[in-house]
């Protein structure tokens, strides 16, 4: 669709987005670029510098190319962009613990480091904790708990829990960041079964049996911090459609309620995840019918 790394052939549409944004917001906001890099390091320099005249306020840089997923990162070429541009650059790509992170920011001299794959495996990288908690996982589903009740039912709770079609929430988002945050807390023959779960009732169920966690409604007045604005942009779906080719959109994706549709991703990352836990790897016969009886 012309849009993620294939714009850095078009690196002049890049510097209008920022001059836009820049010229739009008030100077009290950042306006930053998030970027892969070129084959070439000089090419890639020259654009951090366009984009920096352009008005970004700092760098993300992803220091691999647009064909490469996983491998090492260029680490030369970061320490390259820190020194010729002013702006502050962050550097991304393949750290999975906070001293991998001390590491690359010491070695190229990149002002900040930013994360993604392994945060969902462990939301507490940046603690320096090497798996996240049980209270960690307990705060994210109370945060999905949380944002399903209306202002104006709060004061009527009794007994918390995620009905199966919750406002704010949808079951994948709930899961799946659920599935990686328990690859490291689980062990694989229960692993097997709860990424093979499919309703709220079976995760929750699951959750209170295995490790004693189930909703908690926050305070009243976390309650009102927290609470969810509707800020969506209302016409996503009418610009998706747009920029895609009409023949290959599938019709899950452009459904009017805009809720996440599993099967018009192709979740290659995700999926790697449940593929990890073969079937055949069973550790030990689990009465798994009677957890939900």
């Amino acid at each position: 669709m012309g849009l993620g790394c294939a714009m850095l052939d078009d690196p002049e549409v890049i510097s209008n987005i920022i001059k836009e944004c820049r010229n739009t917001i008030p100077k009290q906001f950042s306006v930053s670029v998030k970027m892969r890099i070129l084959n070439d390091d000089k090419k890639t320099v020259d654009l951090c510098r366009q984009f920096e005249h352009a008005g970004a306020s700092f760098l993300s840089v992803h220091a691999r190319t647009a064909s490469q997923s996983t491998g090492d990162i260029n680490r030369n070429v970061l320490k390259l962009i820190q020194e010729s541009v002013r702006c502050p650059i962050v550097a991304n790509g393949g750290l999975t613990s906070l001293n991998e992170c001390d590491e690359l920011a010491l070695e190229t001299g990149c002002k900040g480091v930013m994360v993604a794959n392994s945060l969902l495996t462990n939301p507490m990288l940046f603690t320096g904790a090497s798996k996240p908690t049980l209270n960690c996982v307990q705060k994210w589903i109370n945060i999905c708990y949380n944002s399903t009740v209306p202002m104006s039912s709060y004061s009527e709770v009794t007994e918390p829990k995620i009905s199966s079609r919750p406002l704010n929430l949808n079951f994948h988002c709930f899961h799946h960041h659920l599935v990686f945050m328990l690859e490291k807390i689980l062990p694989k023959y229960k692993r097997r079964v709860f990424n093979k779960l499919k309703e709220f009732d079976d995760v929750l169920a699951f959750l209170e049996a295995e490790l004693l966690l189930k909703p908690q409604l926050y305070d009243v007045d976390t309650f009102r911090n927290s609470y969810n604005l509707t800020l969506d942009y209302k016409d996503t779906i009418s610009v998706y459609t747009r920029l895609r080719d009409r023949n290959a959109c599938n019709e899950a994706f452009v459904d009017e309620s805009n809720e996440y549709n599993s099967e018009a991703t192709d979740g290659s990352y995700f999926n790697k995840k449940l593929e990890q836990v073969n079937e055949d790897d069973v550790e030990e016969v689990y009465d798994w019918d009677s957890l939900y009886k």
